[in-house]
């Protein structure tokens, strides 16, 4: 009886191992789909499932804790293994693991390989060849803004005005497929009419450009195809700064020794960048005859950039009178009165309606010097006999010269002075008193002499 009672307790714990074994014996997963193309979605239910045991999947990371089912995507092409740990509730120890190799096949996806020959047509409709160079293709398919294509590797399409979509399916060796879709694959627009323009100050041997961007183009600038100017690259050789990306610019010339031209590349938003370049817009636009003139003395004026381009041509010369020529070439002014005169060439760069001006001003490009001959009298006079008299209010130079006064008055009956009635010349005469002789309406006329500048009016 020792013996038998010795026996019992290695028979008991050999009765309960083999229980507990056989309750993870049965234990065992599958999988919903075994091969498939990616993305390929798989659900792995497990049976044989102890009570209260606990679940541990490896789905290629590592095991995590989990239910009877799990699922995940493989997005990898290629065979998976699967792994299912299970422990029995109290225990520390898997009762058992079943793991299954390459019980999943995961097929690869055609990987597009698309490419244009453009996708931004900045310059109006022009042909874009698109060419599909991905590996192992059995089959494809075009769309090209809604129409089907041939099933080619390359497809060449005439892009009008607008955005132009692209759709291509690809089907490969394995059975699997890939959409490439976009329906903003290619952009085009009609050309940006660019041009710039300015307000350039001359002044002596200085001249300062300042600059703008100007557009006659059909670029949308509302709505959901808008596009916008986002940024400017102006080149200024020869100037003191030779660039800048402000949208108005200012360079300034000192002691220009030759023409220079101006550039300016606008990019705008999308990508599409348009350049203008100008030879010679800045350079020495005009030559005087003479700076420093009397009133009423004639000024030739020389235009010395009627050309590279510039059209409208046009000068302004507040006070002056235009006498003769061409003002293409040469001509003739006087002015009726003193002071430092400015005169401005103003002229464009294209026949559009649209189209900016450019304004140069060469600022007290010429002195014309005085006396400027004026005078007061009374309107109406009195009787036979009746002296009045006569004031002059001349303007005159400042120098130090003296002013001579000639007065000429005139019967109405004459052309020539009256008795002779010459006043003058004399410094002291500006003012006079003059008898009527007779009754009549008479002319007068002053002239003043400057002894310093020769000037007379």
């Amino acid at each position: 009886m020792r013996k038998i009672s010795l026996l019992l307790p290695f028979l008991m714990t050999m009765f309960y191992s083999n229980i507990a074994h056989s309750q993870c014996s049965n234990v065992n997963f599958t999988a919903s789909v075994t091969k498939g193309c990616s993305p390929l979605g798989v659900v792995f239910s497990a049976t044989g499932i102890p009570a209260g045991a606990k679940i541990e999947w490896n789905l290629g990371g590592g095991f995590i804790t989990g239910t009877d089912t799990a699922y995940r995507a493989f997005v990898t092409s290629g065979k998976k293994s699967i792994s299912l740990r299970i422990t029995e509730s109290g225990k520390t120890s898997a009762c058992t693991t079943v793991n299954k190799a390459d019980i999943v096949e995961v097929l690869p996806k055609p990987d597009i390989k698309i490419h244009f020959s453009d996708t931004l047509l900045c310059n109006g409709s022009a042909n874009v060849t698109i060419t599909d160079s991905t590996a192992n293709v059995a089959s494809r398919s075009w769309i090209f803004d809604g129409v089907k294509g041939n099933g080619n590797a390359q497809i060449t399409q005439l892009c009008t005005l607008g955005r132009h979509s692209v759709t291509l399916e690809v089907t490969n060796n394995f059975g699997c497929k890939e959409i490439y879709k976009n329906t903003n694959a290619i952009n085009v627009y009609n050309p940006e009419q660019l041009e710039f323009c300015g307000n350039l100050s001359v002044d002596g041997k200085k001249i300062t450009a300042s600059m703008r961007p100007s557009y006659f183009g059909t670029i949308p600038k509302k709505g959901p195809d808008k596009k916008l100017p986002i940024a400017y690259d102006w080149s200024f050789p020869g100037a003191k700064t030779t660039s800048s990306t402000s949208q108005n610019a200012t360079a300034v010339y000192n002691n220009l020794t030759q023409a220079q031209l101006i550039s300016l590349t606008v990019t705008y938003s999308g990508g599409c960048k348009y350049t203008k370049s100008v030879n010679e817009y800045v350079t020495k636009y005009m030559g005087l005859s003479d700076t420093l003139v009397c009133i009423g003395e004639q000024i030739e004026i020389t235009n010395l950039a009627p050309g590279s381009g510039r059209q409208g041509l046009t000068w302004s010369f507040p006070g002056g009178k235009f006498l003769s020529g061409s003002t293409n070439s040469k001509f003739k002014i006087s002015y009726q009165n003193s002071g430092e005169k400015d005169i401005q060439y103003i002229f464009k760069y294209s026949g559009h309606e649209q189209a900016c001006e450019t304004r140069v001003t060469h600022n007290d490009a010429l002195t014309v010097e005085g006396p400027e001959a004026k005078f007061r009298a009374p309107i109406r006079a009195g009787c036979k006999a009746d002296t009045f008299k006569l004031f002059s209010t001349s303007a005159l130079p400042n120098n130090n010269g003296t002013n001579v006064y000639t007065w000429l008055i005139y019967d109405s009956d004459s052309t020539s002075p009256q008795f002779p009635m010459i006043v003058g010349p004399s410094a002291s005469s500006d003012t006079i008193d003059f008898p009527f002789p007779k009754d009549d309406v008479y002319d007068v006329t002053l002239i003043v002499s400057n002894s310093q500048n020769g000037c007379s009016d």
